[in-house]
C-alpha cells in the first residue's frame, strides 16, 4: 500500500484503520526516555510533574487529511523504514514553506574535492548530520552551502547555542561571513545578543530562537 505523508512544518501521516500496528510502531518510534526524569529520580530528588517519556508524535486533524500521526520532519528516514517493514511505501507530498532564491550573494571559498563532495549530498539530502574533526573545514563547507540555498531557496538561518557580539560563536559566524561574503556586520542579521534582525544570511541564539523564534517562522524557507 503507498501511503501519503504530507510535509510541512512536520510531516502528516493520514491514520488508516487497517494499519493500526503500523501507527503503534511509529509512536513507539518517537517515544523517548527524558534524561532528566531518570537523573532526578536516580539522586532521589522529586520528580515533580515530569514524565518519564517525551512523545515527538501527536495525534492531530489536518485540515486536508483529516485524522493524522504527526512527527518531527526529521523522522523521514525512520518513517520509510517502519512503513517498508509492514510492506508498505510512504509517498511525499511537498506543503513546506518556501521563498523565493536571491541572487547577488557569492562566498568566495574554492571547496577540496571532498568538501564539494559532502556540499552536495548535504543539499540534495537537505537533512543531515555532519562528523569530522576540528580543522577539517565543516565551517567553510557550510558557508558554501548556505551560498546555494540562497540562490535556490532565499534567506538561509544559521543556529549556534553560543556567544554574543563581542565573543564565542555568534561572532566568529558573524565574521567569517563578512570575510567570505564581502558584507559589514550590519548586513547580516542577527535574531540574539540583544539583536531581532532578519536579514538574507541570519544568525540565530538557540535560546532565543526558543523563546521568539515563531514570530518569525515565515522569514525561512
Amino acid at each position: 500500500m503507498r501511503i501519503p505523508a504530507i510535509i510541512s512544518d512536520r510531516i502528516y501521516v493520514p491514520i488508516f484503520p487497517e494499519l493500526r500496528d503500523m501507527y503503534g510502531e511509529l509512536r513507539l518510534k518517537f517515544t523517548h526516555k527524558d534524561p532528566h526524569y531518570y537523573k532526578m529520580r536516580s539522586q532521589g530528588r522529586w520528580v515533580g510533574n515530569l514524565r518519564p517519556n517525551i512523545n515527538t508524535w501527536a495525534n492531530v486533524v489536518h485540515p486536508e487529511y483529516g485524522d493524522c500521526v504527526s512527527i518531527p520532519r526529521g523522522g523521514t528516514d525512520r518513517l520509510r523504514k517502519i512503513a517498508y517493514n509492514f510492506d508498505h511505501e510512504i509517498s511525499f507530498v511537498d506543503r513546506r514553506f518556501s521563498l523565493p532564491g536571491i541572487s547577488g550573494f557569492h562566498n568566495n571559498i574554492v571547496l577540496w574535492p571532498e568538501q564539494e563532495q559532502l556540499a552536495n549530498i548535504m543539499f540534495n539530502t537537505e537533512n543531515c548530520l555532519i562528523r569530522s574533526p576540528t580543522g577539517s573545514g565543516k565551517t567553510e563547507l557550510l558557508l558554501k552551502l548556505a551560498e546555494w540555498i540562497l540562490q535556490k531557496s532565499g534567506p538561509v538561518l544559521i543556529i549556534v547555542w553560543e556567544g554574543n557580539k563581542e565573543s564565542g560563536l555568534f561572532k566568529q559566524w558573524v565574521d567569517r561571513i563578512c570575510v567570505r561574503f564581502g558584507l559589514k556586520s550590519s548586513d547580516v542579521g542577527m535574531l540574539g545578543a540583544g539583536t531581532k534582525r532578519i536579514l538574507p544570511l541570519t544568525i540565530g541564539m538557540q535560546q532565543t530562537l526558543k523563546n521568539v523564534g515563531r514570530r518569525f517562522i515565515n522569514s525561512f524557507g
